[in-house]
């Protein structure tokens, strides 16, 4: 027996702990990095807002795991999967991603993070030596340690992957029939068939809604902590209100997107069309709970994202879009649960479009305004009156209405304001008038800290 065989199997230890211990300080980091992999190979892992959340969380809770495991010697072989993992796979079951995807994703991202704790491990060959640590320092240098220690973390981190995908490949099995029993599946694959353009009118007719009528699109879902089990019943109720608020001629066309969300379209006549106001929907969604001639709903409140009106195919598929577009802004938003937004609000259809890359917007936002877009009361305060005076038409007394303030307060601000931009507001005013509703709509997201 090798009298030296504990020490050095305690030095690996010491080398993958402290490797690990390192990866964990960067989470955050590493996980983003993983993403961002997945998103570029994988289409399916890219969606809304909601969807990204959940797939970070997904990410970070199996690295998190992975870097435990590995700093303190759990054997990987008997690791349940973290809870985001587990509602990621049974989401990409209802979105009928392949299986396929989820398992190649999961050794994509192994891969990735093992090059990053490999690329940490063996950059300690070529470490400073340590004051007052020469022998500590050149025993961990060891290659033969090295070596071992890449051969525990590539053994431990395979043993992971193996057992966590065979674990979630389960899971998704599962969700998978359970969504084609519940009878949904076959009426989302027609609708997902017409926003595809594949074979649309043959989907139609299983679907038994006329697509060459005038429509708006809406989405429809519940907060994620949300109970489960009574969240259908509360948002077919929702399906049911909303149908009133928009004026529908009749029936909706209503599919289950996922176990919190509904895809939900609404015929209209075409008086109604013309003249919807969205704002009047909006306001009345949100404080129809506290209408005195009507009871609360259920439950957790439900959130609407509203498309634009449209006619025929075309307007079907293009109002789907909006919809999903504004239901992106208000999550990445992070508005309160059961409030109404419409990409036909001021602004957002130019933010959505932002969102793809938000370093880059967050980048132009502090150019464009400075001191003023700092994360802070005070700049808060003049930029909401910025965007009140631009959308009442440069008017201070209309602005000092909206805000219910005085003229000259309203005057003192925008004064203020300019004074901070180093110029008027009217010079240059496209640009400061997005940026303003960029921090409207996304508020911390590209603000300076």
């Amino acid at each position: 027996m090798d009298p030296h065989a504990d020490a050095a199997d305690d030095l690996v230890g010491d080398v993958v702990a402290d490797v690990a211990a390192n990866m964990e300080r960067d989470l955050d980091a590493n996980s983003a990095e993983v993403k961002a992999l997945l998103e570029s190979h994988f289409p399916e892992m890219r969606g809304d807002r909601l969807w990204a959340d959940l797939l970070r969380a997904s990410i970070s809770s199996n690295v998190e795991t992975v870097l435990h495991a590995l700093r303190h010697g759990i054997p990987a072989g008997g690791i349940a999967p973290p809870a985001a993992a587990a509602e990621f796979a049974r989401r990409m079951a209802q979105h009928e991603v392949p299986v396929a995807v989820l398992v190649r994703s999961y050794r994509m991202g192994l891969a990735a993070l093992q090059d990053g704790f490999l690329r940490r491990m063996t950059g300690l060959l070529d470490a400073p030596e340590p004051p007052g640590d020469p022998i500590g320092h050149d025993r961990r240098a060891d290659p033969t340690v090295i070596l071992a220690a890449v051969r525990y973390t590539l053994r431990l981190s395979y043993e992971y992957i193996d057992s966590i995908t065979e674990q979630l490949t389960a899971i998704y099995g599962e969700e998978r029939d359970r969504w084609h029993m519940g009878g949904n599946s076959l009426r989302v694959e027609q609708v997902r068939r017409v926003l595809d353009g594949d074979g649309e009118r043959d989907a139609a007719s299983h679907l038994h809604y006329d697509l060459d009528q005038t429509h708006i699109a809406a989405v429809l879902w519940l907060p994620e902590d949300a109970d489960r089990a009574g969240g259908p019943g509360t948002l077919d109720r929702a399906v049911r209100d909303l149908g009133g608020s928009v004026g529908a001629a009749g029936a909706p066309l209503a599919v289950t997107a996922d176990e919190l969300s509904v895809w939900a379209w609404y015929p209209l006549d075409q008086i109604t069309g013309m003249l919807l106001d969205g704002g009047r929907v909006r306001a009345a969604w949100d404080r129809a709970p506290e209408a005195a001639d009507r009871s609360p709903r259920p439950g957790p409140r439900v959130s609407v994202a509203l498309g634009t009106v449209g006619q025929g195919i075309d307007g079907f598929r293009r109002s789907h879009q909006h919809a999903m577009l504004a239901r992106s802004v208000a999550a990445m938003a992070d508005r309160p649960a059961g409030r109404a937004t419409g990409y036909d609000e001021p602004g957002l259809s130019a933010v959505a479009m932002l969102c793809t890359d938000m370093r880059a917007t967050s980048s132009w936002v502090a150019e464009t305004l400075g001191p003023l877009a700092d994360d802070d009361e005070s700049a808060a305060r003049l930029r909401e009156t910025i965007r009140m005076f631009y959308l009442h038409g440069a008017s201070h007394k209309s602005a000092a209405t909206a805000l219910h303030l005085h003229a000259n307060t309203v005057k003192y601000r925008i004064r203020r304001a300019e004074e901070m931009l180093g110029r008027p507001l009217q010079q240059n005013r496209s640009s400061i008038e997005l940026a303003v509703l960029i921090c409207y709509w996304l508020g911390s997201e590209v603000l300076v800290a």
